[in-house]
This record gives C-alpha cells, sequence and structure tokens, in this order.
C-alpha cells in the first residue's frame, strides 16, 4: 500500500531513493488518476 497526502488538490507521495554513500534524496510525486468527481462515505461511516 501506498499512503500520500492531498496537496493543492492533487494526491502526492513522497518516495526516498536510497543513493550509495550519500542521504537519502526524498522526490515528491503527483499522481494522476483521471478521477475529476466526487468521493462520497456511505451512511455507516458518517454515522
Amino acid at each position: 500500500m501506498i499512503s500520500g497526502i492531498v496537496t493543492n488538490g492533487h494526491a502526492t507521495v513522497t518516495v526516498a531513493f536510497r543513493l550509495s554513500n550519500r542521504s537519502n534524496l526524498p522526490i515528491e510525486f503527483v499522481i494522476y488518476t483521471g478521477f475529476t468527481d466526487y468521493l462520497m462515505l456511505g451512511h455507516e461511516q458518517r454515522a
């Protein structure tokens, strides 16, 4: 499972690249899903 956050209306994830003899290099990526509608929770999740 990949965890991320929404930043400025875009789903983003950060991937840390491990480079030999260097510190990790974190790079943030925008995940494009093509989804343009709204998400809704069901009644059981809202109760």
